[in-house]
């Protein structure tokens, strides 16, 4: 399933940026990135509060984030 969507999303990134131009297409990506990363980074930070406790996974985490 999820091999179906990652082709599907490389086959239509070319039309998708054909239809918004480029300028808004690397924005969009660029807002993307720094989104992904800022949510990456804030997972770490909350996973290496709890360092006493084995986190393997969300659930784990949001466990031992919210109880």
């Amino acid at each position: 399933m999820y091999k179906m969507a990652i082709g599907i999303a490389i086959v239509a990134f070319p039309y998708s940026v054909s239809l918004v131009d480029t300028i808004a297409a690397l924005l969009g990506l660029s807002i993307l990135a720094v989104t992904s990363l800022g949510s990456s980074y804030m997972l770490f930070k909350a996973r290496n509060r709890f360092k006493d406790q084995v986190i393997v996974d969300l659930p784990d985490l949001g466990y031992a984030c919210y109880g």
